[in-house]
């Protein structure tokens, strides 16, 4: 006879660690490859700092000490991370296996602005690939603010 599943928002020793966990078996069989991988990296890195924290305990101080600890990470990947975490929980919630997101107020920072420009051989290379005139001329056309500002 199969157990039926625990009912996680009557039990205040549900860790955080199960709810990851059980969103990211979620996420797998849901979600695109990359997606999975993107969330399971963040979330298990919450999870290796804080591994014993129950969901009743944590609260938004958690992310923002989680991200703060992470010295390499840039407003947009604390962004990233910050999402995965919110996902897992608000995917928690809409499921019943808790009763109410706890991180729900983490606040999230401005991504960084990207300025990666495409260079001009860069541009070329590409150029020669594309055989539909059409978006040919559209690349040209997209390319040339960012022509002109080099010259500039």
């Amino acid at each position: 006879m199969q157990q039926p599943t625990q009912n996680v928002t009557s039990s205040a020793s549900v860790s955080v660690a199960s709810i990851v966990d059980a969103f990211l078996d979620w996420s797998q069989k849901h979600q695109a490859e990359r997606t999975y991988s993107r969330y399971g990296e963040y979330c298990q890195s919450f999870v290796n700092l804080f591994p014993d924290l129950l969901v009743a305990d944590i609260k938004p101080f958690h992310i923002q000490e989680w991200v703060d600890s992470q010295s390499g990470w840039g407003n947009t990947t604390k962004r990233n991370a910050i999402v995965a975490m919110k996902r897992a929980f608000n995917w928690a919630d809409k499921q019943g296996r808790i009763s109410v997101n706890p991180i729900r107020h983490a606040e999230k920072p401005t991504p960084d602005k990207r300025e990666d420009f495409i260079t001009a051989a860069d541009h070329n290379k590409v150029l020669v690939h594309v055989r539909d005139q059409a978006f040919r001329d559209l690349l040209v056309l997209a390319w040339e603010p960012a022509r002109q500002s080099l010259v500039e």
